[in-house]
């Protein structure tokens, strides 16, 4: 896995160009720490490695034999083999990488050949002779890929604080992509916290020529259109094949690999299939907390000894707010709601101790309705039936209760609250139950702004056609997955200098996933449902049985102690517009009245990113 930078602007002189491409690339240094170079070839293209296959060749920026065509990729091409084999009578291949394979194939074959790549990658391909730059991004957006055009120069690059390094101006805050943020959590697919500067669409890729606009055209999407005619499956092979397939494909690599395992339905399944089913050894690695409903030691101590694996554990005692001020501007670039990506961060670092790739469970909640809001939506169903006094006495006695900190989980009490909460942020724009973070009225009042125009209104009105579970696990596939999810994954883990890789989001299981009937992902009150009975027989019953919890972070509890305090000081500095409507948050919170722990931490991350930007 690694980091790239493209930079070309033909009115700047190369030499105060090459210092910002240099300073750009240390940026990186993090993504790739085994090797680092620059090439100019009119435009500089920079490249730093964190090598993974072909570990002495497959030197990038790679150039054709003509020097014409340069490439600067990150990421892994998983039948790189057999595209090999392919090309082999157009292409005398010099290494034993991928890289060679995906240069060979874009000079042979164009952009036509990136719908044959199976795997994850981000890649920057310039074409010196017609300067044409062509820029592409994996199909559900695995690595990340930021670009800035106007008239005859474009930089891009894989984070956007190397990003803002390379390019020649001050970016300004694009408050319409803020306000997406304070509605969702994360910022819309296309889009970041920074005026014109944008990230290439998963399953897209983009064209490019001086003075003209960029093109985007998308080589793959989800395939739902046959959902109505599909069969529900119960029990079928057909996925533990395509699935195991997957990991294997996964576990190709020329350094040691291991897995994380957080004791839950889906980490626990890519374990079973390395150690059952390809009878590989594996090393695991966990994070706990000493605060009990988050902590989930217990049960991934229980299925590292069932599958005999050599488990490694890390206990997050209190909060370093270096390594969250770090994740958010040096790695991020922009705020960021998600609070889980301090354990992610911290298993990062525990893994890459001893390995330098690692697996995932990452994409089975959104592809099998694994999220305990698909279970609120089939409740709201029913609650939407009942009488109206009802519904009002119900609300007024789940709101007289006290709100308690510990995981939803582990409380009836808290998913009321919680399911009462977001119910009444929804409203037309945002079909799906849990899409909504804080309501139009807050955001006016934290941002000073009268009008809520935004970048939402193309990414909330999609429908597959079939029914609201369906609908929700779609939207999460195509705007939560690669923006929070993903995102989040690929910067704690190559934070650490490891590289994640993720079998459920395979697009073979991804094509089987949507094809499925909704029966066949969720019995009345659980989702899942194909995929337990697919391994049901593979690991200890209480991993089926157990709560869902999800990997999160204490993030309440957090707020109620020194993590409240430093977000009051933040305020001093006049960061929002109306700091006394945040202050009243964090009494209220402190105090027990409401729990306001995520949208605490979503304010907190706004303000660590425009404290140190603006």
């Amino acid at each position: 896995m690694c980091g790239i930078i493209f930079a070309y602007n033909p009115d700047e002189s190369n030499y105060d160009l090459k210092y910002r491409v240099e300073s750009s690339l240390h940026q990186l240094h993090h993504r790739g720490p085994d090797e680092q170079n620059i090439i100019h070839a009119d435009a500089f293209l920079g490249h730093t490695r964190l090598s993974i296959i072909d570990l002495n060749d497959s030197h990038q920026p790679m150039v054709d034999p003509h020097n014409r065509f340069y490439l600067t990729y990150n990421g892994e091409i998983y039948n790189y083999k057999s595209l090999r084999k392919y090309l082999e009578s157009d292409w005398k291949f010099r290494t034993q990488g991928d890289t060679e394979v995906l240069l060979a194939g874009l000079v042979s074959h164009g952009e036509m050949f990136i719908s044959q790549l199976e795997g994850m990658w981000a890649f920057i391909l310039w074409d010196k002779l017609k300067k044409k730059v062509l820029l592409s991004r994996d199909r559900v957006g695995k690595k990340p890929l930021y670009y800035f055009t106007n008239q005859n120069k474009i930089f891009a690059s894989s984070e956007l604080p190397a990003l803002l390094k390379l390019i020649d101006f001050t970016p300004k805050e694009d408050i319409e992509c803020t306000i997406d943020y304070f509605k969702y959590g994360y910022y819309l697919p296309g889009y970041t916290a920074y005026k014109n500067i944008n990230e290439i669409l998963p399953g897209h890729y983009a064209i490019w020529y001086p003075y003209k606009e960029i093109v985007r055209k998308q080589y793959w999407s989800i395939n739902y259109s046959t959902l109505e005619k599909t069969q529900a499956y119960d029990n079928t092979s057909e996925l533990k094949s395509l699935l195991t397939e997957s990991v294997r494909k996964r576990m190709i690599s020329d350094v040691p690999i291991g897995a994380f395992l957080s004791g839950g339905v889906d980490s626990s399944i890519i374990c079973s299939i390395i150690t059952s089913q390809l009878k590989n050894d594996l090393k695991t690695f966990s994070i706990g907390f000493k605060e009990k409903s988050f902590d989930e030691r217990k049960y991934s101590t229980l299925v590292s000894n069932y599958l005999n694996t050599e488990h490694h554990l890390k206990v997050i005692e209190s909060l370093n707010y270096e390594s969250i001020k770090l994740l958010i501007n040096k790695h991020i670039g922009q705020p960021f709601f998600d609070a889980s990506i301090i354990p992610t961060a911290e298993v990062s670092k525990l893994a890459a101790s001893q390995v330098k790739v690692i697996l995932s469970g990452d994409g089975a909640d959104e592809l099998f309705s694994g999220y305990q809001r698909y279970q609120a939506r089939v409740i709201l169903q029913w609650y939407s039936r009942l009488p109206p006094y009802l519904k009002r006495n119900t609300e007024k006695l789940i709101a007289l209760l006290p709100s308690p900190l510990a995981h939803h989980s582990r409380s009836i009490i808290k998913k009321a609250k919680l399911f009462i909460e977001t119910l009444n942020r929804q409203d037309d724009e945002t079909p799906y139950i849990g899409s909504r973070l804080f309501t139009n009225q807050e955001i006016k009042l934290l941002l000073g702004v009268k009008n809520l125009d935004s970048k939402d209104k193309n990414f909330f009105k999609y429908s597959c056609g079939y029914d609201d579970i369906h609908t929700m696990m779609f939207m999460d596939s195509l705007v939560y997955l690669p923006q929070d999810i993903l995102l989040k994954v690929d910067r704690a883990t190559m934070a650490n200098s490891i590289e994640a890789r993720c079998p459920f989001l395979d697009h073979s299981i991804i094509d089987f996933a949507f094809k499925s009937h909704i029966k066949s992902h969720r019995s009345l009150f659980s989702g899942k449902k194909i995929l337990k009975s697919n391994f049901r027989h593979d690991l200890p019953q209480t991993i089926f049985t157990r709560r869902k919890q999800g990997f999160g972070s204490p993030v309440s509890y957090w707020f109620k102690s020194d993590l409240g305090s430093e977000l009051s000081k933040m305020l001093q500095k006049n960061s929002v517009h109306n700091s006394q409507v945040v202050d009243q948050m964090i009494s209220k919170h402190t105090l027990g009245q409401v729990d306001y722990g995520i949208r605490l931490w979503s304010i907190y991350t706004y303000l660590l990113w425009k404290n140190f930007h603006f």
